[in-house]
């Protein structure tokens, strides 16, 4: 009896068939399957067809497979959904991914009918072609396309039912879960029953309830995230973690928070340093910055501010070891409003002020580590003023200059040189030789000085011994009364006396007498009436009369 339902490999697929056995040769992809009403008669299947005689619907297949007991067996299956129908069924089809009709069959003529006809199955068809070696085709299926049968679903379902060959569930694979009401529990293979669920949900509501509107914010979702309105947790910004958030520049910083910045951190306070940084956002254009280098326990912290968008330097704070205030100070306090103690004993301790460019001006304080000496020094002027631990207090000019006083002075007990032996004191309320309102006190003797250029010298001295003074000119008394008898007075008093000019003279043989006030001073007798005589005139000087020639008595 001749068969009146196969299935033919086409010219086409059997070609193709063959040459995926060659090296290097494709295997053929089945991918659809096409039915067909055969044009109201059932068709006889032809090699040489290259598609159906009148296909009616097309569709991927759900599944194709090696056939488990005739290995040769290539099982090709089609589902045909409940609400696709509304035509016969007589012939079918398989297409590569190419296109190729590469087998054709025929099939007991049923209808398909559609949901609206008021009956509708899914209905699946199997199309078994037979091959040389499987090898040829891809078995392989997209499983997102398969359509299991009702049939299928069903014996399925009622197989897993009927068993109880299911492992325990685990964190990776299904299985059966044993039922906990156990809150504490850690185990990991246990399912919480509804019970321990409201346990845990009883906890949440009084947890809510003591946060308050706290409870309805919406949580951080990273530690760096600025959403108004979140609520922050340990780390945020740095805040509580073991380590700030970690940024490469200070200046792109732009939230609240703590921070830090590797040694190769950008605008940074100290260059090549770790730094922690403390960062306040006041809007978009003004911030402040406080910084301070890690792990580095002498240095001092760091400040800046944002204005208009732009950061300013980085400003040391002044701490306990040193710093630089770069602008006025003020101090306000009580009765001691600043004190300087040296960090170590026997250690100088001053102030120094420096210019512009470093250089010492001046400093006052304790400029020595062996005594307590206060001393205040001027460099540029290389003078200054000592006061002695043991009472003594020192004046001392530079560059050759002069002490200058613009006002008076007030010295209580006198002002002394050097050694103390030579000075001006106050005396008592006398004038003698016993004591004086003012006294000069001398070792040996007072010296006058001149110093007018080219006539430097001692001009007149007092011994401070004997009382003797001594004048390289003239003592000119302003009057001359005030001198009692005792004394010449110098205005009609000789001060000096002198011979006067010469003047020569002859005589005759007898005596004669030359002007009143000359002495002979020279002659001589040339013969008994003749002869030659010099005189002068004897003179004597007064301030008041000059030089005058002596009378006879």
């Amino acid at each position: 009896m001749a068969t009146k339902y196969k299935t033919v490999v086409t010219t086409a697929g059997a070609t193709k068939f063959a040459a995926a056995l060659t090296t290097g040769g494709k295997k053929v992809n089945i991918t659809t399957m096409a039915v067909g009403d055969g044009g109201g008669t059932l068709p006889e299947p032809n090699a040489g067809q290259t598609k159906l005689v009148n296909e009616v619907w097309r569709q991927t297949l759900n599944k194709i497979s090696q056939d488990n007991k005739y290995k040769n067996y290539v099982v090709a299956e089609l589902v045909i959904p409940p609400e696709t129908g509304g035509f016969w069924l007589r012939e079918m089809g398989l297409y590569d991914d190419t296109g190729t009709l590469v087998a054709v069959g025929n099939m007991a003529e049923s209808y398909k009918p559609k949901l609206e006809e008021g009956s509708g199955r899914a209905q699946t068809l199997r199309m078994v072609i037979i091959l040389s070696d499987v090898a040829s085709i891809d078995l392989s299926i997209d499983s997102t396309t398969v359509m299991a049968s009702q049939d299928y679903v069903d014996g399925k379902i009622l197989d897993h039912e009927q068993s109880r060959r299911h492992p325990d569930a685990t964190l990776t694979d299904k299985g059966f879960t044993q039922l906990s009401s156990a809150i504490n529990s850690v185990a990991e293979n246990q399912a919480a029953t509804p019970r321990a669920v409201k346990m845990v949900n009883d906890d949440l509501t009084g947890v809510k309830n003591s946060l308050g509107t706290a409870s309805a914010k919406d949580v951080v979702t990273s530690l760096s995230d600025t959403t108004a309105g979140r609520v922050p947790v340990v780390g945020w910004m740095g805040l509580g973690a073991t380590s700030p958030a970690a940024v490469s520049d200070a200046n792109t910083i732009t939230a609240n928070g703590f921070y830090r910045l590797a040694a190769e951190g950008l605008n940074i306070p100290v260059g090549r340093a770790p730094t922690i940084l403390l960062h306040c956002q006041y809007d978009v254009n003004a911030a402040n910055q406080i910084a301070w280098r890690a792990a580095y326990p002498d240095g001092p912290m760091y400040h800046r501010c944002k204005k208009d968008g732009v950061w300013s330097g980085w400003i040391p704070f002044i701490d306990a070891s040193g710093g630089t205030i770069n602008g006025g100070l003020t101090l306000k306090g009580g009765s001691q409003a600043l004190t300087l103690q040296p960090a170590n004993a026997g250690t100088a301790n001053f102030i120094m002020a420096n210019d512009s460019t470093g250089a010492n001006q001046w400093y006052i304080g304790k400029n020595s580590a062996s005594d307590n000496n206060l001393a205040i020094f001027n460099y540029a002027g290389g003078n200054g003023i000592n006061f002695y631990a043991n009472g003594l207090m020192q004046i001392s000019s530079g560059n050759g200059k002069s002490i200058n006083f613009t006002s008076d002075i007030l010295i209580p007990s006198g002002a002394w040189v050097a050694d103390q032996q030579t000075g001006i004191v106050a005396g008592s309320d006398a004038a003698g030789f016993s004591s004086n309102n003012l006294m000069i006190n001398s070792w040996n003797g007072i010296g006058f000085y001149c110093t007018l250029t080219g006539g430097e010298g001692v001009t007149g001295y007092i011994n401070t011994r004997t009382g003797r003074l001594e004048m390289k000119e003239q003592i000119i008394p302003g009057n001359y009364a005030n001198f009692d008898s005792r004394y010449l007075n110098a205005k009609n008093g000789v001060t000096s006396i002198r011979l006067g000019s010469r003047v020569g003279y002859s005589v005759g043989g007898s005596a004669e007498e030359y002007a009143n006030g000359y002495v002979l001073t020279a002659g001589g007798d040339f013969g008994a009436s003749d002869g030659y005589y010099i005189a002068r005139p004897l003179q004597y000087y007064t301030v008041g009369s000059g030089w005058v020639t002596v009378a006879y008595a």
